[in-house]
């Protein structure tokens, strides 16, 4: 681990001696996370609930004539809530009174319906999903396949807004587009420090991120927002959308105090996605799921900026889910904060690809399954804030690619289920926190791991992937790691695969010879990438089905897989045999990472305080004092609500635990009152 604290600020002298040091995060890692001002809906959600400064009091009741709604739930109200939204003007709420509404179809948004919030009446206003049924917020969609890219030149420092382009004639302001910075692969420069980029998709240029386009230089210049979130002066960057698809945003919409309830083992979808959204919010709703091991998550947001997640309930009874409750992919700008899961979710706030510039605050996860899920995506999770959470666990998965220079301050990770039981969350590997190969330059900070009396705390750093704690052989070549391994270490024996094609029945099924075959297993699957032509071409493969010796049998159903194969003996710019692969334990993870003032808890009795510091950590990195909400609902708990010097322990730590505690049958403890700890005899 690193042991350089990061900028230091040396606050007054006065009467009383030089005050303390304040902490603060190293550069690389520092965001902009402000509620309201840089992270969530612009200005905060509460301006447009009633009593707010833009509020939305103008009520079209679906059940009232000409849309007529159903509220016993045995017909199907798509059309009547398809006509009711069409109604709406700016600044009206679609109302759903007390009821059941059977949802069958898709309901979906668009840019012309922005500017409304659909509004029921809480837990008594149930929106009952068959697998037809979704809610969907659909702006423009330009990232997928983009085919209109600006080099960026110019200054490309950690930071920069006004990107320098040749032609800003396809831009307009407050369009999406994409960010793309290319890859990092140098063997020379990772040794070096630099975190490297892989992922199993998107080659080439697989740190993406969403911006919105601020303003125009006509001819120079374009202005993004977020800036960029790291330094890519090294890097090929270029902007980037699609031209036969909108790219313009729907705006300001609101889905608040309504009761999702999806059909068991009949809904595969989300209830709610939002994609293309700007400054939408879900909040105040809950999601029930009973028996469904659906691959749906309950909320999706994709390539959106400035969305907000608050004060929802997401429970599921059993079964679990594939995909978790909450989802994001290529958002920048999120705030998922306050909200409650409880039950066997199999992951709770679930990190795809390319999140930027992000907060997931204060929030309540159980601790069945894997709790906060960061960076299982493609790659390129970037300057995420993970603050003031209470978990079972956070783990850094790196299944699909790697992510950097995150910060996890001042949470609970405790490692048990909210009745205190220990438990590996069902991923059969005990850990409170784990960042898995290729996670780079994260900050850990003021947190609790583990549970003084039940649970110690278990930090991992640098296994293969999600429930893969084996490893074979060890990869590390910047050579800082203090592992008495790391003379053995290596870089990565996948990373440089060689290899041609020998036959092919199609292009879809094909027998390829390799210059090391032991990385591939017969029913590896997500992907064996193959490129050719100096890596322009590419085609990727589902699985391996047959190994004999060095010759590897590849074969995919999957249509969109890439470009038609080479001619028979063409030799492979480069070969990427999938997640699968990528097995050595990765030496170079903890050393990257500044990891200061965190408590590690002992099961036998009581734990410490490990690399302390006595400089002053702050409150909070999202707030500057405590929020207005804090004590909404009658909460009386303590601000900064996790305290590594004084842990507490204590479920009703923050508001969303003291709400968790009310659902009946969660089986959850309050754990001790805050400032106590549990003595155990000698």
């Amino acid at each position: 681990m690193k042991t350089i604290i990061g900028i230091l600020l040396i606050l007054a002298v006065s009467s009383g001696g030089v005050r303390a040091v304040q902490f603060s995060l190293p550069s690389a890692n520092q965001g902009s996370w402000e509620p309201g001002v840089d992270v969530g809906v612009t200005g905060g959600i509460s301006q447009y609930r009633p009593g707010g400064s833009s509020e939305r009091t103008n009520l079209i009741d679906v059940t009232h004539p000409p849309y007529s709604a159903d509220n016993t739930g045995t017909v199907d109200v798509s059309g009547a809530i398809d006509a009711a939204i069409a109604a709406a003007s700016p600044g009206d709420v679609v109302w759903f009174p007390e009821g059941i509404y059977l949802l069958e179809n898709l309901v979906r948004l668009s840019e012309a319906n922005s500017d409304i919030t659909l509004r029921g009446q809480g837990d008594n206003s149930v929106i009952k999903m068959n697998s037809g049924g979704q809610i969907v917020l659909s702006g423009g969609a330009p990232f997928y396949r983009p085919d209109v890219f600006e080099i960026v030149t110019g200054n490309k420092t950690k930071g920069t807004r006004i990107l320098e382009v040749a032609d800003t004639s396809d831009f307009e302001i407050g369009d999406f587009w994409q960010v793309q910075i290319e890859d990092e692969t140098d063997s020379e420069r990772i040794a070096a420090g630099e975190p490297p980029t892989w992922t199993v998709l998107d080659k080439g240029f697989a740190r993406r991120m969403t911006v919105v386009i601020t303003a125009i230089d006509p001819g120079e210049a374009v202005a993004i927002d977020p800036p960029l979130p790291i330094d890519c002066t090294n890097y090929t960057t270029r902007l980037a959308t699609r031209a036969a698809l909108n790219n313009r945003a729907i705006q300001k919409v609101g889905i608040e105090n309504l009761k999702f309830v999806p059909v068991p083992g009949d809904h595969y979808k989300q209830c709610i996605q939002l994609t293309g959204a700007r400054d939408c919010w879900v909040s105040g709703c809950s999601f029930a799921y009973t028996n469904t091991t659906s691959s749906g998550q309950a909320v999706r947001m994709f390539e959106s900026y400035r969305t907000e997640i608050r004060k929802n309930t997401f429970t599921i009874s059993q079964g679990g889910n594939g995909d978790g409750a909450v989802n994001y992919f290529r958002n920048s700008c999120v705030l998922i904060e306050n909200n409650v899961l409880t039950g066997p979710w199999n992951v709770g706030f679930y990190s795809s690809s390319g999140n930027v510039n992000s907060a997931i605050l204060f929030n309540f996860i159980d601790g069945i399954g894997k709790g906060v899920f960061v960076g299982h995506g493609e790659a390129y999770d970037t300057l995420l804030l993970v603050e003031g959470n209470v978990s079972a666990r956070l783990q850094a998965d790196s299944f699909w690619g790697a992510s950097h220079y995150n910060t996890v301050f001042r949470n609970w990770l405790h490692g048990c289920e909210s009745d205190g039981t220990p438990s590996d969350g069902g991923v059969g590997i005990d850990f409170t926190l784990a960042l898995n190969r290729f996670t780079r330059n994260y900050a850990l900070v003021g947190n609790v791991y583990g549970w003084d009396g039940l649970r110690s705390a278990e930090t991992r750093y640098g296994e293969p992937n999600i429930g893969n704690n084996n490893y074979t052989g060890y990869a590390g070549p910047t050579g800082s790691s203090t592992d008495p391994n790391s003379s053995s270490a290596d870089f990565w024996r996948a990373w440089g695969v060689g290899g041609s094609l020998t036959s092919r029945t199609s292009d879809d099924l094909i027998v390829i010879t390799v210059d090391d075959s032991s990385m591939f297993s017969v029913g590896m699957i997500k992907g064996t990438t193959l490129y050719w032509d100096n890596k322009t071409k590419y085609r990727k493969f589902l699985e391996v089905t047959n190994i004999i010796g060095n010759q590897i049998t590849l074969e995919t159903q999957s249509a969109t897989s890439g470009d038609i194969l080479p001619a028979e003996s063409t030799v492979f710019s480069a070969i990427e045999p999938g997640p699968g692969a990528w097995q050595e334990l990765d030496l170079d993870v903890e050393p990257s990472i500044e990891i200061i003032h965190n408590y590690a808890s002992s099961a036998g009795g009581l734990g410490a305080i490990t690399d302390s510091t006595t400089d002053t950590l702050p409150e909070s990195l999202a707030y500057s004092s405590k929020p207005d909400w804090w004590n909404n609902d009658g909460y009386s708990g303590e601000w900064p609500p996790i305290d590594p010097s004084n842990p507490g322990f204590n479920m009703r730590a923050i508001p969303a635990g003291e709400r968790a505690l009310q659902i009946p049958g969660a089986g959850m403890v309050p754990g001790a009152p805050k400032g106590l700890k549990i003595v155990l005899p000698e």
